[in-house]
């Protein structure tokens, strides 16, 4: 009930009391789903959303801060390092700030900017707050222009130039900056981003474009060559047609006659596959063909828990979630609960990232009652 309950009409929120209110957003913030913890990120989002209704809400700054820790990362002071959440927790804390009080977002961002040790957190925070949440907000052109100067990596100096430059149009801190990168850098790729960066927030900059025009020529990576002489086109307003895409459209293009032929062929190839990175190909190969096709599913579904390929593993995971129908996600759940405890603990996130990504993308498309229920589930197996 407490997913659907912020989707009532205005009209009967308002009879509301702020008692009510309270209690409501207070149960969010402590909601237990009892099934891996992949709810309770949900409900938090949601009690950050009920904040835009409630900005006197006495923890409404708590509920910030947390949601920009989950955003941003934080500092493990065992660990001594900088760490980050996955990415759907990333992404729904995103999505949350941008539901939530503007008021207190901002507050708590210019808060986390000033007190941030992180290069590349402060820098995308600052983005963030003076870019969507408060147009030229003082404390991120400020945290950007500082960042330019003090920036030890190279990619981070650029990018807070950039970005300073999206925030505060025609700094002269920002284009100085990319035209020093594009001077001195040693690095083809560096050189090319800093170039088309300088020609988008300097029109028709001198230095950008001779310096596309050089590496459409000289660069050594044919991929660097062909990303600026494409990058050239867009600054200098001229069409860019990618006939590649074109053919390679055409060619997957299967006649329908043709279809249970192929299927066949390609279940006879994973019997005998050997080789994981082909067997993956092979399966998504035909759960596209087939979406229903059992095989294919068990096939990419045991990959997942079986390669000691972390490179596999994720490409596996990105193929079952654009082949995964309605039918299958309460058997993913069942497959891959067995590597989290009750509640997905903060440590674990890492070492779990892939089976974490994949069971977060199934709780985003099944209701809260049926992943329960899967979670729960008496099976220990690959539901057939």
């Amino acid at each position: 009930m407490l997913f659907g309950c912020w989707k009532i009409p205005q009209i009967y929120l308002d009879d509301i009391t702020q008692i009510e209110k309270e209690q409501f957003i207070q149960a969010l913030t402590q909601f237990q789903d009892g099934c891996g913890g992949f709810y309770n990120y949900q409900a938090y989002f949601l009690a950050a959303q009920g904040i835009a209704e409630f900005a006197s809400f006495p923890q409404a700054d708590e509920i910030m801060r947390q949601l920009i820790k989950w955003r941003f990362g934080y500092f493990h002071p065992e660990k001594q390092k900088w760490c980050r959440y996955q990415s759907p927790i990333v992404e729904g804390a995103r999505i949350a700030l941008l539901k939530t009080d503007r008021t207190i977002a901002i507050a708590t961002l210019e808060q986390f900017i000033t007190d941030c040790q992180n290069d590349f957190d402060s820098w995308n925070a600052a983005y963030s707050l003076g870019k969507t949440f408060d147009p030229g907000n003082k404390i991120a052109i400020s945290s950007l222009e500082n960042l330019v100067k003090i920036a030890r990596h190279e990619t981070i100096r650029w990018q807070a130039a950039y970005s300073l430059g999206r925030v505060d149009a025609g700094n002269q801190i920002a284009i100085t900056a990319l035209m020093q990168i594009v001077d001195t850098t040693n690095n083809e790729a560096t050189c090319r981003k800093a170039a088309y960066s300088l020609g988008k927030i300097d029109f028709r900059n001198v230095l950008a474009i001779s310096t596309l025009e050089k590496i459409t020529t000289a660069a050594t990576d044919s991929s660097v060559r062909r990303q600026a002489s494409e990058n050239l086109a867009t600054l200098l307003g001229q069409e860019i047609t990618n006939k590649l895409q074109s053919k390679r459209t055409q060619k997957n293009k299967l006649p329908l006659s043709l279809l249970p032929e192929k299927i066949t062929a390609l279940i006879r190839s994973i019997s005998s596959c050997e080789d994981e990175d082909t067997k993956r190909r092979i399966a998504y190969k035909l759960a596209q063909c087939d979406p229903r096709n059992t095989l294919a599913f068990t096939s990419l579904l045991q990959l997942v828990k079986s390669t000691q390929s972390i490179p596999l593993r994720k490409r596996t995971v990105d193929n079952l979630k654009e082949i995964l129908i309605d039918e299958q996600l309460p058997k993913v759940i069942v497959y891959l609960r067995d590597r989290f405890a009750d509640t997905v603990q903060e440590d674990e996130l890492e070492s779990h990232r892939d089976y974490y990504n994949l069971i977060w993308y199934c709780a985003e498309n099944i209701t809260y009652e049926a992943f329960y229920q899967a979670w729960h589930s008496q099976i220990d197996t690959i539901p057939s």
